[in-house]
C-alpha cells in the first residue's frame, strides 16, 4: 500500500481522533483516485452500470473526497485530512482540520438526506464544537438541515 499511495493512485486518510499518538495507531481508511480507472476495472462503462453497482456509494464518497482535497491543495490551504469512525463502527467519511478549523463533512450519494442518518455527523459538531458539519449529496439546493448542519449539492462543488 506504501508502493501505491507513493505513485499517487491511492490516498490513505488516517483515522481521526483527538490524541495524535491514537491517530497513528488507529485502522487507516484509503481509496483510489482515479476513478475512471476504478470504473475500468470494474468493467463499467455507462452511468447507469455504476449507480447499480453495489460499491456505487464507495466511488462517490472517494470521488468527492478527491475533489474537496485537490481544491484544497490547488488553493494551498493548509489541511490535514482524516476519516472518522466509531466503536460501534458509525462513519462520518472525511474530517478536514486547518487553521479554519475542524469540519466534519458526510457524503451521501443520493438526493435526500433524512435528519436520522445525519445523528452521527451532529453529534460530532457537538462533542468537537465544530462551526458545522456538511453534508453532501445530489441534492438540488444548498440549505440547512439543521442549526449547524448544512447540505451542498455535489454539482455546487
Amino acid at each position: 500500500m506504501e508502493i501505491i499511495e507513493g505513485t499517487l493512485i491511492w490516498r490513505k486518510l488516517p483515522s481521526y481522533d483527538k490524541n495524535p499518538k491514537k491517530r497513528i495507531v488507529k485502522m487507516p481508511r484509503g481509496h483510489l483516485k482515479d476513478t475512471g480507472l476504478i470504473h475500468y476495472f470494474l468493467n463499467i462503462h455507462f452511468t447507469d452500470d455504476l449507480k447499480g453497482h453495489y460499491l456505487y456509494g464507495r466511488i462517490w464518497e472517494g470521488f468527492i473526497i478527491e475533489q474537496l482535497l485537490r481544491d484544497l491543495e490547488r488553493n494551498l490551504i493548509k489541511h490535514d485530512a482524516y476519516f472518522y469512525r466509531t466503536h460501534n463502527l458509525s462513519e462520518i467519511d472525511l474530517i478536514i482540520e486547518g487553521r479554519f478549523g475542524l469540519i466534519p463533512i458526510e457524503i451521501k450519494s443520493g438526493s435526500a438526506t433524512s435528519k436520522k442518518q445525519l445523528r452521527i455527523l451532529e453529534g460530532f459538531v457537538k462533542k468537537n464544537n465544530c462551526p458545522y458539519g456538511i453534508l453532501i449529496n445530489n441534492g438540488d439546493a444548498v440549505y440547512r438541515m439543521t442549526d449547524r448542519i448544512i447540505q451542498i449539492p455535489a454539482v455546487f462543488l
